[in-house]
């Protein structure tokens, strides 16, 4: 029996690839700064790495997905567990995939409050939101959902 039925096998002679979401709370205020120099650190690093990935916050919550080698999403969510700018780490899945959904992106940064207002209409209707911030959910499929709806917007010309 296969664990994960119609995962392919890589033909390629690549390792297998992963994802992994995880969703935590920012200890303290975030300013946009603060991010601006997180993601500039994660994209080098995982430029270095071969990851791809989208971190998204809104009201206080990190949402961030990570694709790429297992070992290398491994030691990266090590660090980020670590890391004490934020608490209450909750890991939504880790598991192998057949392809990369964010490939255009070593790590793209969204924070709700400044993306495009028909995007925030789009989320309003089709997740919670709550003062003026999208409740990030604890389910790994619609958090999935939302990072892809989010990647897939940003992706579509103006």
């Amino acid at each position: 029996m296969q664990l994960f039925p119609g995962l392919k096998k890589r033909t390629d002679g690549g390792k297998m690839l992963y994802h992994l979401i995880y969703r935590s709370k920012a200890k303290g205020p975030v300013n946009w700064e603060s991010l601006k120099n997180i993601m500039q650190q994660s994209q080098d690093k995982n430029r270095a790495s071969d990851l791809t990935g989208m971190l998204f916050y809104s009201g206080q919550i990190f949402l961030q997905i990570l694709e790429g080698d297992q070992a290398q999403i491994n030691r990266v969510y090590s660090d980020i567990c670590k890391d004490d700018r934020h608490e209450n780490i909750e890991l939504l899945v880790f598991c192998p995939i057949n392809k990369r959904h964010f490939s255009n992106w070593n790590m793209r940064l969204i924070q709700y409050s400044s993306i495009d207002p028909n995007m925030q209409e789009f989320m309003t209707r089709k997740y919670v939101v709550m003062d003026q911030a999208v409740q990030v959910p604890s389910d790994h499929y619609a958090a999935f959902s939302l990072l892809l709806d989010i990647y897939t917007m940003d992706q579509m010309p103006v």
